[in-house]
């Protein structure tokens, strides 16, 4: 540190500047619908929010289907099933790092389907992670 170059031990953070021009858009429409959800949701959930677009979106679609959002958590789906979903979950755990969480499941004759989007936001209110699953026939919900 040089008093010389202007460079300070304590320098206050800048202030960010959000320039949403910038935001990513998708022509992808989210999934809407049983047929949809049962068909595609895990795809065009990632497709119609990819990274870069305005959670404000991603929120209010989530409301708009009837998802409750669960907090904040280091398992970014339902259940951490899958190979890569467990990956995730021991690198957050490792990190100490979380990510939002909505649910929404729905009853059937061999159990509830449990749909589930996790999904992070940089300080501009843009996407940069998000994360779909669906699982089938669960009776344990987590």
């Amino acid at each position: 540190l040089s008093p010389e170059l202007g460079i300070m031990a304590h320098a206050e953070a800048l202030p960010v500047t959000c320039d949403k021009t910038e935001a990513v858009y998708s022509w992808t429409p989210p999934p809407t619908g049983p047929i949809a959800f049962l068909l595609s949701f895990e795809r065009r959930v990632s497709a119609a929010f990819p990274i870069g677009s305005e959670e404000k979106a991603l929120k209010r679609w989530l409301n708009k289907q009837g998802f409750v959002f669960n907090g904040r958590d280091q398992l970014d789906t339902a259940f951490a099933d899958e190979p890569e979903e467990q990956a995730r979950l021991y690198a957050r755990i490792k990190s100490w790092e979380f990510v939002n969480v909505s649910t929404m499941s729905w009853a059937t004759i061999c159990g509830r389907i449990v749909y589930s989007v996790g999904w992070d936001a940089d300080e501009c209110g843009l996407i940069d992670e998000i994360h779909a699953d669906v699982e089938y026939c669960q009776f344990d919900l987590p």
